[in-house]
Formats: structure tokens, C-alpha cells, sequence
């Protein structure tokens, strides 16, 4: 599996990543032909609303939590048209 992020430097920046059911490890690499993982996340999902990640990179502790939100996103949910304006 692929994505992108954005960068902090506003440039984007792609991934590959991979999910270990069985183990509970969520994987990113560079490269989809790389063989291993720069970060693994351990991942638990408490409820239907939340999935934890925990990580340590060296001396670093990562622990994230993404919890489901009610937001609606018009874009998302409607068709989205363009407006062409002739300036001339």
C-alpha cells in the first residue's frame, strides 16, 4: 500500500506502508521495494472509535491516539464543480 503526507516544509513527501493483523504492527518504508520498515507502530484499537499507535525510535517514545469525529466535509459528501470566469 502507498500514501503521501505533507511535509512540514510544505512539500510532499510518499510512503509505502503495510498492516500485520496478526501481530498488531502497522509498517512504513520509503520504497514500496524496500525490505524493511524505517518505523513500526504497534497498534490497539479499544473501540470502534479510537486506534492507538506506540512506537520507540531510539531514545523516542511515540505514542499516538486518532479519535473518529463527527466533522462533515461538503467537499466529501457532494459533487464539487468548477466555475471558469472569463476575465476578458
Amino acid at each position: 500500500m502507498a500514501g503521501h503526507y505533507p511535509a512540514m516544509t510544505g512539500t510532499r513527501a510518499y510512503f509505502s506502508y503495510g498492516l500485520d493483523s496478526a501481530k498488531h504492527v502497522l509498517g512504513f518504508k520509503k520504497y514500496a521495494n524496500t525490505p524493511e520498515y524505517f518505523l513500526e507502530f504497534k497498534y490497539a484499537i479499544p473501540d470502534s472509535n479510537t486506534i492507538i499507535l506506540d512506537e520507540l525510535k531510539g531514545k523516542d517514545s511515540l505514542h499516538v491516539e486518532l479519535k473518529r469525529t463527527d466533522r462533515h466535509f461538503q467537499l466529501a459528501e457532494r459533487q464539487f464543480h468548477w466555475l471558469n470566469e472569463d476575465t476578458n
